[in-house]
């Protein structure tokens, strides 16, 4: 990729009722079902005690048919496999700026922790349940090749006068682009958002063929190996190959 490679706001998607109404509730009580809960603070999803949560990264080879249902429901929305697909859920939580890229090779305990340069060719962003949200929007900023290392620092904010979209979260929408592009989560004050986010993948990312699911295993150690990186502690940890843990027929 160029230096001055530079990808803008043109390509930004938005697609509304893309389910039925009996689809989309059978997709958000799958994905409720088999998700956890803090018991204090129910807005906070928790790791299940019985180790049958949803792996947090997951990853459909496009010669490799639907094993369960939120494959399932993504190959449908795509219409068919044309490309590989990676997939994971998100739940009231708040991001920092960033690009997707291979998070798993980024970390997997013994490989030195930096961001890569493998990107998805699109990704999407599919709200299955949004119910009286007060912030949470979503904030997609033009990538420019140039601010690639200040990107994954954590203070990191566009420069001044760039264009920045805001897109509040809506039931059964979904929100497209295509390449890097920069965005970031808002933090949550109230409600619901329960996400499912995929992205296409021309090849295999280096991480994912060493396992198709992972799970975070140990926190970041607070040092400076991992804290000059630009890395926060709360957001960064380990993650180790698992089964996909719920049986189920599709």
């Amino acid at each position: 990729m160029d230096e001055n490679w530079r990808n803008g706001l043109d390509n930004i998607k938005i697609a509304k009722n893309v389910l039925s109404k009996k689809d989309l509730h059978e997709l958000k009580t799958y994905m409720y079902t088999n998700m956890a809960f803090h018991e204090t603070y129910p807005n906070e999803r928790i790791p299940r005690t019985d180790g049958k949560d949803f792996p947090i990264y997951n990853f459909l080879p496009k010669n490799k048919k639907p094993t369960n249902l939120l494959e399932k429901y993504i190959v449908g929305l795509m219409n068919g496999q044309e490309h590989h697909i990676e997939y994971w859920m998100r739940y009231n939580d708040s991001l920092n700026w960033h690009i997707d890229s291979d998070e798993i090779i980024e970390r997997t305990p013994g490989v030195k922790i930096k961001a890569t340069e493998e990107y998805p060719i699109s990704t999407f962003t599919f709200y299955v349940d949004v119910d009286k949200v007060v912030g949470g929007e979503l904030q997609v900023a033009p990538f420019d090749k140039r601010d690639f290392n200040l990107l994954t620092t954590e203070n990191y904010e566009p420069s001044q006068g760039t264009k920045v979209l805001t897109i509040p979260p809506e039931n059964n929408c979904v929100i497209s682009w295509n390449g890097p592009v920069s965005h970031r989560v808002l933090e949550q004050q109230d409600g619901k958002r329960l996400v499912l986010v995929w992205s296409l993948w021309k090849e295999i990312p280096q991480g994912f063929r060493k396992g198709l699911h992972w799970k975070p295993s140990t926190i970041f150690p607070g040092n400076n190996d991992f804290t000059d990186q630009g890395f926060s502690t709360s957001e960064d940890f380990y993650v180790v190959s698992v089964e996909w843990p719920i049986k189920e027929a599709i």
